[in-house]
């Protein structure tokens, strides 16, 4: 990025324009004045409430990132956008969205995460070529039906929302591969949930799921799989040989039915790590608590956990004091030294 003078700053190419975290309000008219190439807009962290109709001046515009702004309403201009695929707008305070966004027929990515929207928007549906939809955060209570026709949808991200339940025809997302529905009031998962055989990533962490349903023991892909703090009142001890290709698992704190369904408000995640690569998908680290085969858990434990103890034992290191006080001693003799020093000394004894 060229940095000299007052934002916005454009990349030699003119291809990226950035523009953010400068506490703007109004967007600086030299965007569209030297914009006629750019394609990644990036105004977010700013105060921005409105965009305006001159950044339809922008054709070639590929991606734009407007999260942590105070919108209320997505600008109707972002719908004329018509090469946009990738729209960010996390962290505002959207409530629903435009009905002419369908008319972004090349979008692929939209992520809303983080604003005050109540009902899943139905438009989202329409758009058939979506495949990343992110909406964790809001207070969403239901996903429609519609859902099953957005047949190029590989991720759909609603953990930290108000779910009851989960449609049936979300089995017919034959791409899903990513699948997060954490910290809802989930009591159940769909019956068919073994058709979604592309699913490799499945969250459902935080909620009050008493039952695994059968066919998801059908998952065969399934590499990460997190089911910890629900109320399942029997688990399969053999989940790890069920599911060959799982690497991350969790399923602790099963919950009793005298505990309060968690809601998207009062629960906090806070024993489990989030990968910085992949934003907000969870990756879980291995910790059963059931009484299975202890050996093999044990062992599954160490491989997960021999990384760590290499990297401490790298860090840390012994105080002086310490060091001196486990040197094992070393045997000594007196010895006279010659007359003329009247001294005495002691020499190492020679093994």
């Amino acid at each position: 990025m060229t940095s000299s003078g007052e934002p916005p700053y454009f990349s030699p190419d003119g291809r990226q324009c950035y523009c953010a975290n400068v506490n703007i309000q109004i967007l600086p008219t030299e965007v569209f004045n030297r914009g006629a190439n750019v394609e990644h807009l990036q105004l977010h962290q700013n105060r921005l409430e409105d965009l305006p109709e001159e950044l339809i001046n922008l054709r070639e515009i590929v991606e734009l990132e407007i999260q942590n702004n105070n919108f209320k309403l997505l600008p109707k201009v972002i719908c004329q956008l018509q090469t946009l695929s990738i729209l960010r707008a996390s962290l505002n305070f959207l409530e629903t969205l435009p009905p002419d966004i369908d008319n972004l027929k090349n979008l692929r990515v939209i992520e809303l995460e983080n604003n005050a929207i109540s009902t899943f928007p139905v438009v989202l549906t329409y758009m058939t070529n979506l495949k990343v939809i992110k909406l964790d955060g809001n207070m969403i209570t239901a996903i429609p039906d519609e859902i099953s026709s957005l047949k190029q949808l590989n991720v759909l991200s609603v953990s930290k929302n108000l779910l009851t339940t989960i449609p049936n025809s979300i089995t017919n997302l034959k791409r899903l591969s990513h699948l997060n529905v954490s910290h809802n009031q989930l009591t159940s998962l769909p019956a068919g949930l073994g058709k979604m055989k592309t699913m490799k990533e499945l969250f459902f962490s935080f909620n009050a799921v008493t039952t695994l349903p059968q066919s998801i023991f059908e998952l065969k892909g399934l590499r990460m799989l997190g089911i910890d703090n629900n109320m399942l009142t029997e688990v399969p001890t053999d989940l790890k040989i069920r599911f060959r290709n799982l690497t991350h698992l969790r399923l602790d704190n099963q919950r009793t039915t005298d505990d309060l369904v968690p809601t998207a408000s009062t629960v906090t995640p806070t024993n489990y790590s989030i990968d910085p690569r992949i934003g907000s998908e969870q990756v879980f680290h291995l910790r059963c608590h059931q009484d299975s085969d202890d050996s093999e858990d044990e062992s599954m434990r160490d491989r997960v956990s021999q990384p760590r103890r290499r990297a401490l034992k790298r860090t840390v290191k012994r105080s002086p004091e310490r060091n001196k006080a486990n040197r094992p001693k070393r045997r000594t003799v007196e010895a006279k030294l010659p007359r003329h020093t009247g001294r005495k000394g002691r020499v190492p004894l020679k093994k």
